[in-house]
């Protein structure tokens, strides 16, 4: 069989190398530029996932400050009205379906019989100037600063949900502000809210900050070493009957499946027509970052995939029904020479059937050595293009006065220029089907002639 397919490709020997060029650069450029594609959008979803679920709920401060502006301008008499973060949202959101898990947030101020970290900018406390700020959540790693790995839990334990429901007065303090006060886990703080209520904290945990304070600092509170994290039911109860009482600094929730954000965004952009004046982040902007060398490289590499993609369908189909037509005559001639119609069929499929089957595998080994190549080569030259965008993007920034939705920790954020490509088994599999579409064609075309019609008649027509 080998044999006689070798000589039914060196009868046409120009024909056949440059169908067996075309097919290789069809299979090679197809299986090279979707795998990049493939291996880009998936490194993409990977980031998103170790960025983690986290949807924070925000009060839309560019949308605020456009109204004022106009409301200042005249062109619109109603005046704006900040928006504040609601607790029946908390609750509506959360029974979501996508949500697994979310945290609230509340801050309150106070002063303590204890020492407080001060700088040489830092004013001397007096009776409106609080040294402490208490902050509370649903659980400690669900605050922002310790998700984002800024403070670490080194010593003890996090509140857990049980200290919430119980408003139990526990605390996770700084490792500055222990040591300060030679302060120990089983301790207790006596604190005094701004509000005017007493509260004995007991020490369960002590955080390390990795971040320092920048700039000239006035007022202790704001020294991120006297930060005192408690369950957020106990700094509600730290504001007394104030009429703030219930009112949230933050909200986030957790999705199930980061790669989710974006449906149970839309859902609830479509059905929930009071958040507007909100925004639901998803560190946006930090994602965007350092995922567009990836973005830019997909789109780049799609195009051309395309243009090999059909290009070589076209020209191999061509071929197909050319030499499948061609092949009428030979299929007759040799039953009319007494050769079988299982045989003449199969002498006439196997030449394609070889430089497909070559082609074929060249093109996987091509495809083996060069994707990650060409995805390393793609994605750096996409750093022009990258760095023009964000430079546009911060400077519109600037120029609105605006830095909220994650922009501004996105400044400290550099873009990845970094993919992980490989021929990916589906591109493979989707190849394998064209090649097998392919042959499938030539063979139904060739059993066609050889089994249908009667041999004498076709030389007739052929000759006439």
């Amino acid at each position: 069989m080998f044999k006689y397919a070798l000589k039914n490709v060196m009868r046409v020997p120009l024909g056949s190398i440059a169908i067996f060029l075309v097919l290789t650069i069809l299979f090679t450029g197809f299986m090279v530029t979707y795998s990049i594609s493939l291996s880009a959008k998936r490194n993409m979803e990977d980031m998103r996932r170790e960025m983690g679920g986290r949807v924070n709920l925000e009060v839309d401060i560019e949308s605020y400050i456009d109204e004022l502006v106009k409301f200042q301008e005249g062109k619109t008499t109603t005046q704006p009205v900040m928006k504040k973060l609601e607790w029946t949202q908390v609750d509506r959101i959360s029974k979501s379906e996508y949500v697994e898990d979310y945290n609230v947030t509340l801050e309150g101020a106070g002063k303590s019989p204890i020492k407080h970290v001060t700088y040489e900018s830092t004013e001397e406390s007096g009776d409106l100037n609080p040294d402490f700020r208490l902050i509370g959540d649903r659980l400690l790693e669900y605050n922002s600063e310790f998700y984002y790995k800024e403070k670490i839990l080194v010593e003890g334990k996090g509140y857990t949900k049980e200290d919430v429901e119980n408003n139990a007065q526990v605390a996770v303090i700084d490792r500055k502000l222990a040591d300060l006060n030679q302060l120990a886990i089983g301790d207790v703080i006596e604190f005094t809210s701004i509000e005017g209520v007493d509260m004995d904290l007991k020490i369960i945990g002590i955080y390390e900050d990795t971040m320092e304070d920048t700039g000239n600092i006035p007022m202790s509170y704001m020294i991120r070493a006297n930060c005192i994290y408690a369950p957020y039911t106990t700094a509600m109860e730290s504001r007394g009957n104030a009429s703030y009482k219930d009112l949230i600094t933050e909200t986030a929730f957790f999705v199930k499946d980061p790669l989710e954000i974006t449906n149970f965004r839309n859902r609830l952009y479509r059905t929930t027509i009071q958040l507007g004046g909100y925004l639901l982040n998803a560190d946006d902007a930090i994602y965007e970052k350092k995922s567009l060398p990836l973005s830019f490289t997909k789109s780049l590499i799609e195009q051309p995939g395309r243009v090999v993609l059909v290009g070589g369908l076209i020209v191999s189909l061509l071929y197909i029904l050319v030499i499948s037509f061609g092949k009428k005559k030979t299929g007759t001639a040799l039953r009319v020479m007494g050769l079988n119609n299982k045989k003449t069929f199969r002498f006439l499929v196997s030449g394609f059937t070889l430089i497909v089957l070559f082609s074929f595998v060249l093109s996987i080994v091509l495809s083996l050595l060069f994707t990650q190549p060409l995805a390393d080569r793609t994605i750096l030259s996409t750093q022009k293009a990258v760095e023009q965008v964000i430079a546009v993007s911060e400077q519109d920034a600037m120029e609105n006065t605006y830095m909220g939705g994650g922009l501004l920790d996105s400044m400290s954020v550099d873009p990845v220029y970094e993919i992980f490509a490989g021929l990916k088994p589906f591109v493979l599999m989707i190849a394998l089907g064209i090649a097998a579409a392919m042959l499938f064609l030539h063979y139904a075309l060739c059993k066609w002639f050889v089994y249908v019609g009667n041999p004498m008649t076709v030389i007739y027509e052929e000759e006439s």
